[in-house]
């Protein structure tokens, strides 16, 4: 079960770069 709150976190993390 992944929170909400995780899968934002996830999701501005993706938005970054990988560097």
């Amino acid at each position: 079960m992944v929170s909400p709150a995780v899968i934002r976190l996830c999701s501005k993390l993706s938005y970054l770069p990988p560097y």
